[in-house]
């Protein structure tokens, strides 16, 4: 299977969303100049509100719960030491979180890049994880090195020339790793965090998403209406901003 990745995942977000994002970008650097721990402690239970395993009690969930606050700590730490970024940095942080959050839940699967072209996304039926939704597509497991490595290219340069808004390249980051969706498990938590680094490199809250704004996948899902592209990932992730920002109100 042969997709156009490019234009795909690159399309242009439209001027008026740009421009929305430009505004949104200087009140939140108003409000909260610098972010600081106490701040993602206050978001912490908010935050889990993206994650259907983070929310619903089961066997591992408290074992989910203490892999996804190592991990947020992981994401914070890393952003405020100010190291260069390199796509290789990005690349090992995709491939460290989604380690911690697979801890003693699929430890075999935790961290490695996704080979098999068969996913499974969002809720199973009775079949469980061995029977993928066809109606759910991804990335082809004999591209998914190359669409990451490539992923990991652009949000480190551009994090490096610091001339796009930061909410956009998070956005942008956060649709393209699910879509790719790197991993066997994990992907949505794991891409949600490694676009909160993006937002914490620039001194901005991590996003707080809700159950309808928490998978921007830009190919076929259950419902046309349920695709997305960068003009409505940029809308979910300013909302998912906002979520954050009003917390401190």
């Amino acid at each position: 299977m042969k997709r156009n990745f490019d234009y795909i995942f690159n399309q242009p977000v439209n001027p008026i969303v740009i421009c929305l994002a430009d505004q949104k970008l200087e009140q939140f650097k108003t409000r909260i100049p610098e972010v600081q721990p106490s701040h993602l402690e206050q978001l912490a239970l908010l935050r889990r509100g993206g994650s259907e395993t983070l929310k619903h009690r089961n066997a591992h969930h408290s074992v989910a719960l203490a892999n996804w606050d190592l991990a947020s700590t992981i994401v914070y730490e890393t952003a405020k030491r100010r190291e260069p970024v390199t796509p290789e940095a990005i690349r090992n942080l995709f491939i460290r979180i989604n380690t911690v959050l697979m801890q003693e839940i699929h430890n075999s699967a935790g961290g490695k890049v996704r080979q098999l072209n068969n996913v499974w996304v969002g809720p199973c039926d009775a079949k469980g994880s061995t029977d993928p939704h066809p109606s759910r597509l991804a990335v082809p497991g004999s591209m998914v090195n190359t669409e990451l490595n490539t992923l990991c290219n652009e949000v480190a340069e551009e994090l490096n020339l610091g001339n796009v808004n930061p909410i956009l390249l998070a956005a942008r980051t956060a649709m393209k790793g699910i879509s790719i969706h790197p991993f066997s498990d994990g992907n949505g938590r794991t891409c949600r965090l490694i676009a909160d680094f993006v937002l914490l490199r620039s001194e901005l809250l991590p996003a707080c998403f809700d159950d309808e704004g928490k998978n921007m996948m830009v190919f076929p899902r259950i419902a046309p209406d349920m695709n997305h592209n960068t003009t409505s990932a940029a809308n979910l992730m300013m909302a998912a901003l906002q979520r954050s920002y009003q917390q401190f109100d």
